[in-house]
Parts: C-alpha cells; structure tokens; sequence
C-alpha cells in the first residue's frame, strides 16, 4: 500500500521541522521542498539544521513514515504570475504577509500540488499570517488536528 504524499516547505525551522514530523507520524510520505533565495542570509543554517534533523529522524526510522529527498527550487526559477502577484500585493498591504508566501503560491500553482506550511498562531491577533487568515479566508480543521485553507 502506498503512502499518501505530502508537500511541505521546510527551512529546518520550528514551524515547518513540527509540519513534517507531524505528518510523518501520520505514516504519510513527505517530500520537503525548500525555496532557495540567494539573498537569504540564513541559508546555510537552514542546509545544517535540515540535515541534522534528517539524520535523527533516520534513527527514528522516520516514526512510520517517509522522508524523500529535499527537492531544491531556485527562486529564479520559479515562473511569474501576475493573478498571484496582484493578489499577494493587495494582501501584503493589508496584513504585511511575507514575500515568501507569493513565491509558495505561484510554485504550488506551477506544479498543481497543495504545500503544507507549518505555522505557529501567534500569541498575537495582529500576527501577519493570522491577520490574513481571518481577512481573507477560513480554516478547515481535518481529524488529525491540522488546518487546511478553504479554497473557496
């Protein structure tokens, strides 16, 4: 039987190291994709705590489930979209929501998949992606205690 295959953005952080754990304690394979920005001055620190994290969660035997290799994606190579573009500008001036989450948008579109983001709720309500969670859209919560954004 295969394992169901999910997309997270990992950098090796909090947020996005507890996404992948948690979904791999559901016995669920993951592919970790991990947008590469030249700029990016925490690069290498995410490249060593990534591999860190991998070589304990081999010791683990990944809990039950599968980690794929890390698929790298230049940033340059992620193609525009000008719908994303204009949508994540109107969002950002309102909220503040990262660049990050425009480059996210337009590679998941790209590739016709849904990414995976791990995301600690802030104590905050005037936290940027809260912010732009009850601005613009809704949670659904599925049975493992995880939230999907309402599409609709």
């Amino acid at each position: 039987m295969e394992k169901e295959k999910v997309y997270i953005l990992w950098t090796g952080g909090w947020d996005s190291t507890f996404m992948l754990i948690h979904q791999i304690r559901q016995k669920k394979t993951v592919q970790p994709i991990y947008i590469v920005d030249k700029n990016r001055k925490s690069h290498k620190i995410e490249m060593e705590a990534m591999n860190e994290i991998l070589d304990e969660l081999k010791k683990e035997k990944y809990y039950g489930g599968n980690v794929l290799p890390i698929k790298f994606v230049k940033l340059e190579n992620i193609k525009d979209d000008e719908e994303i573009e204009k949508t994540w500008k109107k969002v950002n001036a309102d909220t503040g929501l990262g660049i990050q989450h425009d480059w996210i948008a337009k590679y998941a579109k790209e590739e016709n998949i849904d990414i995976c983001l791990g995301h600690e709720k802030g104590s905050s309500p005037n936290d940027h992606l809260t912010r732009t969670i009850t601005n613009y859209t809704s949670l659904i919560q599925l049975v493992d205690g995880t939230y999907i954004i309402d599409k609709e």
